[in-house]
């Protein structure tokens, strides 16, 4: 049985022993269309790269991620894989996971193209196993069920760091932090041409939502440009350095949770959501939630999405 204790990457402290080319696929993550969603660097065969060449790659193509795929280091699983923003290694994350098996399916070059046939793929991430399910158009990874926490104690301030009134927030829903692998504060707003008018006012936030134990803001509104969508959110984590983010499959989980938790959709065992996000700074995606429901908590979560190849190159070492 495989084991899910996190894995020990073997140390690549040397570079390549002479100059090589290495190969990446760029592809679109949350999205049908080219140049929508949330783009992602995968390099399918990175055997030779080093810690320090991975991180200058990554800061070099300035995706919001980049992977580098390996051989596995526990043999019951497919590939070993390390994720890279422009400024630090990361532990896991689901957009990167989708993306990688995605490109892996496509990448014919590779000797074990017989990955391309399966219908999951297991890697080994540096948080521990990370499965994806490749079994319809939507790739799903699972997602750690969400904590909630605190409510944030003046909504009225909440609305302000967005450039709203108190009138633009649904009445009855709380503002409130909701987090697995990042804590948001989640902000539900009243319409769909609100949630467009926001302008995030970082003074105000500086001087207040920084200091919460969610500092990363999660708009939302239960409106949507695209039929069988269920909301539509906007992000900002400047604590982060990120003005606003096409795709947030992070917290994507944590709205399910809140909509099931606060009755904002009809209870029932199984739930299957579809969040717009992007279309305001021009990379429209869409991010699909499966959600399993007891006693009126979400006790499983599995996060998924569509991918496009949009091209591919190649770095020279």
């Amino acid at each position: 049985m495989p084991s899910s204790a996190p894995p020990r990457f073997p140390a690549q402290d040397s570079g390549p022993a002479s100059s090589r080319p290495y190969r990446y696929r760029l592809v679109d993550v949350f999205t049908e269309q080219r140049f929508h969603g949330n783009p992602l660097a995968v390099f399918t065969d990175a055997r030779g790269l080093n810690t320090e060449l991975m991180q200058r790659i990554a800061r070099e193509l300035n995706h919001a991620e980049t992977t580098f795929v390996f051989p596995p280091i526990d043999q019951a699983h497919d590939y070993s894989v390390r994720i890279f923003s422009p400024h630090a290694e990361l532990p896991t994350a689901a957009h990167p996971s989708i993306g990688t098996a995605f490109a892996l399916a496509h990448d014919r070059a590779q000797p074990a193209a017989a990955a391309s046939s399966k219908q999951r793929l297991v890697f080994d991430e540096a948080s521990g196993p990370i499965s994806v399910s490749m079994v319809s158009p939507i790739s799903t990874t699972k997602q750690e069920v969400p904590r909630f926490g605190a409510r944030y104690p003046e909504p009225h301030t909440a609305a302000a760091v967005l450039s709203l009134g108190m009138e633009d927030l649904l009445g009855g829903a709380p503002v409130q932090a909701v987090g697995s692998s990042l804590p948001y504060l989640l902000i539900p707003v009243a319409t769909l041409a609100a949630l467009q008018r926001i302008r995030l006012r970082l003074d105000i936030w500086e001087r207040t939502i920084r200091r919460f134990e969610a500092p990363h803001i999660y708009a939302f509104c239960l409106q949507a440009s695209q039929p069988g969508s269920t909301a539509t959110a906007r992000m900002f984590a400047p604590a982060l350095g990120i003005s606003e983010a096409p795709a947030s499959e992070t917290a994507c989980g944590p709205l399910a949770a809140y909509l099931i938790q606060y009755r904002l959709v009809p209870p029932r065992p199984d739930h299957i959501f579809a969040f717009e996000q992007g279309a305001e700074i021009g990379r429209p995606s869409r991010i699909h939630v499966s959600a399993r429901e007891a006693d009126g908590a979400v006790t499983e979560l599995r996060i998924g999405g569509q991918c496009v190849l949009v091209g591919e190159g190649t770095i020279f070492v």
